[in-house]
């Protein structure tokens, strides 16, 4: 709270409100928390100088003059654990005013803020879920402390029959969750450190990677089962921008472990409709973290008809698809037993040996139950997500 000093509080109309004014502001990001601050705000009737804890479910409402930028939401501490935050960007003007507005999600209104109901909201409905599509489409997400973008609310399996021993089986269950992927590629990697085991599952090493290190903020430098290209080690570090596997962790709390799609589509002469059907055949036993299937970045592409544009077709849309843009990049999709399907850098479906080294963006699915915390969708206010 050093060189800031709060000005004026009044009640809100559905929780709380206030409104900050900064004397004496710095142009660079801060965060306040409020905790001790001289401010008499009431929660519930209660008076409280502080703002909603992480566990408290709240949505807040942030308006600033001078074109400042505010954010609530969660700020990882020293100690690892998570704490709730104001952050305010572009902070230049003294007297730049900002008026926040805490709202209370109670059980009587939980279901207008859980962010599958928004996803079904802004896009069509069809028999594959709700998809984004387009050039740029408010799909941002602030998720494990960057930028991530949501695929839509897809059907995904959550009941399946698989032998024992087996890898993978069929569904018997699929429910809508949203799907959410990485913006950024967390390196170029190999599929696998051979031309075989192409169905995603614990015999390929980029599963492993994902799972049991991406996935658990490990560290496989220059080790098994990092690979960049056959069996040339890779650089694949997770210690700080992994997702961590405690049961505790703010974000690892909102995965939901499921079936994923692996059927084989072994021609790009296949309708986008056929392929996502051609992928369902086949689903893996419980997983966290996957890739894009070849699918998704057919449905992201706007301006088509999915059951008659081929994905070999695909790159004269890029212009109208959000997901491409990665160079040459994995999907989750087999090909054959030895290649797998990927996105080309001209932007069409092709394949590739599972030993190359492309570029690779984790997708996983949210717990039906993430709300949105803050945010818009836009990439300088994402949706802030809660659980």
């Amino acid at each position: 709270m050093k060189n800031k000093k709060i000005v004026g509080c009044i009640l809100g109309i559905l929780i709380l409100s206030m409104t900050v004014v900064f004397l004496y502001p710095k142009n660079e990001k801060k965060y306040l928390n409020y905790e001790g601050a001289m401010l008499a705000i009431t929660i519930d009737g209660e008076s409280a100088s502080r703002i909603p804890s992480i566990n408290e479910k709240y949505t807040a409402e942030i308006e600033c003059s001078n074109n400042v930028f505010a954010k609530y939401l969660p700020v990882k501490q020293t100690n690892g654990e998570y704490k709730m935050a104001i952050t305010f960007e572009n902070l230049t003007q003294a007297g730049t005013t900002c008026h926040v507005n805490f709202i209370s999600i109670k059980a009587e209104n939980r279901d207008d803020y859980l962010l599958i109901k928004e996803v079904q909201r802004l896009n069509p409905t069809d028999n594959d879920g709700y998809r984004y599509s387009g050039k740029q489409p408010d799909n941002w997400v602030w998720f494990n402390d960057e930028l991530w973008r949501i695929i839509g609310s897809v059907p995904v399996c959550t009941n399946a029959t698989i032998a024992s021993g087996a890898t993978s089986g069929t569904c018997n269950k699929r429910t809508n969750l949203v799907k959410i992927i990485r913006n950024e590629s967390i390196g170029g990697l190999a599929y696998h450190s051979s031309e075989t085991k192409t169905v995603w599952g614990s015999g390929n090493t980029l599963y492993t990677l994902l799972n049991e290190k991406y996935h658990g903020k490990g560290n496989a430098a220059g080790a098994s089962p990092c690979y960049g290209y056959s069996t040339y080690l890779g650089t694949c570090d997770y210690r700080i921008n992994g997702i961590s596997k405690s049961e505790n962790d703010y974000y690892n709390k909102m995965i939901e472990s499921v079936h994923m799609n692996v059927g084989t589509v072994s021609n790009t002469a296949t309708y986008i409709d056929a392929a996502y059907d051609l992928e369902t055949n086949l689903v893996t036993k419980q997983t966290a973290i996957g890739l894009m299937n070849i699918s998704d970045y057919g449905y992201a592409a706007s301006g088509i008809t999915y059951s008659s544009t081929y994905l070999s077709n695909l790159a004269s849309s890029v212009a109208n698809n959000w997901l491409y843009g990665n160079g040459y990049e994995w999907t989750m999709t087999p090909y054959s037993a030895a290649s797998v399907m990927l996105v080309r850098i001209n932007g069409y479906a092709t394949y590739g040996y599972a030993y190359y080294g492309y570029a690779t963006r984790p997708i996983l699915y949210l717990d039906s139950g993430v709300y949105i915390r803050g945010g818009t969708g836009t990439i300088t206010n994402p949706y802030i997500l809660g659980l």
